[in-house]
């Protein structure tokens, strides 16, 4: 898990821009209707879209909203897993 929800909030431009790097596109392929609820009905087959998405705006984001001490921390913890819940071979 990544601390990530405060800097979010923080920078929630960048935040949405990640997102729309994904939706944008994706959204004027999608054939769809917004009943009176704004619940959305997807006319057209879109699995295709979904199954090989270049998430590189995202995890780009993610990387821009950790601060160098968070990364140490992630680091540490790994470090530590691997010291002590792996077995020797």
């Amino acid at each position: 898990m990544f601390p990530v929800s405060a800097a979010m909030l923080k920078s929630l431009a960048d935040y949405d821009a990640s997102l729309e790097a994904f939706s944008r596109p994706l959204m004027s392929l999608v054939e769809y209707t917004l009943d009176e609820n704004d619940r959305m009905t997807v006319h057209n087959e879109t699995a295709l879209w979904y199954r090989y998405i270049d998430m590189t705006p995202q995890a780009e984001a993610l990387f821009n909203f950790l601060s160098d001490e968070e990364v140490a921390q992630m680091e540490q913890v790994v470090q530590n897993f691997y010291e002590t819940d792996t077995p020797e071979v």
